[in-house]
C-alpha cells in the first residue's frame, strides 16, 4: 500500500494555514486528498499528476469556480507550480512533495557495473578509475555487505567536507566511518 506522511504540525504550517484560513476544513481535507492521490503515482517524488478536469472536480468534491481558486491558492503559497487552468489534462506538479512522502527504499546496486556506472555519472570519476581491479574488489565488497545509494551518499559528503579525493579507496574509507557511526548511534 502506498502512503503519505503527513509532518505534525501540518495544520500549522504557514502554507496550510492560509489553505484553512481561505477554504476552511474542506481546503485542509482537499489537500490531504491530494497527497493521498501523488502517494499512489508510479513515481510519487515527481509530485506530478495529470487529470481531466473532471476527475479533479469529483476528486476533490468541488465546484469548477472552488477548483481554480484552491489551486490558485496551492500555487499562490508554494505548495504546487502555478498550474495551467485551462489546459485539459489539468496538471497539478507538487514542489518539494518529499516533505509528504515517506523516505524512498535505500538502492542496492547488485554487480560492479552499477557502483561502476553510478560512481561515473553522479561524481564524474573516469572510467579507468572505476575498471581499476581494485576499484572492482571493493565494488564486490560494498554489493555483499549491502552498501546502499544512501550510505555511499553520506560517504561522499564526509570525503567532501574532509577534502579527500573522490576515488573508490576513499570513498570505501568513509562508507566504514558512515557504518560505524550507524552502528554506534544504534547501540545508544
Amino acid at each position: 500500500m502506498s502512503w503519505a506522511r503527513l509532518p505534525a504540525g501540518l495544520s500549522s504550517d504557514p502554507a496550510v494555514l492560509q489553505i484553512e484560513r481561505t477554504f476552511g476544513l474542506a481546503g485542509y481535507a482537499r489537500l490531504v486528498k491530494m497527497l493521498e492521490m501523488v502517494a499512489t503515482l508510479r513515481d510519487p517524488y515527481a509530485g506530478r499528476m495529470c487529470n481531466g478536469r473532471s476527475v479533479w472536480l469529483d476528486v476533490l468534491q468541488a465546484q469548477d469556480s472552488e477548483l481554480d481558486a484552491f489551486l490558485q491558492c496551492l500555487a499562490g503559497v508554494g505548495l504546487i507550480e502555478p498550474p495551467a487552468l485551462t489546459a485539459n489534462p489539468l496538471v497539478v506538479q507538487f514542489c518539494r512533495v518529499e516533505r509528504f512522502l515517506p523516505d524512498p527504499a535505500p538502492a542496492l546496486p547488485t554487480d560492479p557495473q552499477q557502483w561502476a556506472f553510478w560512481l561515473q555519472t553522479e561524481l564524474n570519476m573516469p572510467r579507468q578509475m572505476v575498471d581499476d581491479p581494485h576499484a572492482i574488489a571493493l565494488f564486490r565488497r560494498w554489493i555483499a555487505s549491502n552498501v546502499t545509494v544512501t550510505e555511499m551518499h553520506e560517504a561522499v559528503t564526509q570525503a567532501v567536507a574532509a577534502k579527500d579525493k573522490l576515488t573508490p579507496a576513499e570513498l570505501h574509507k568513509h562508507v566504514h566511518a558512515v557504518r560505524t557511526q550507524r552502528l554506534s548511534k544504534a547501540r545508544t
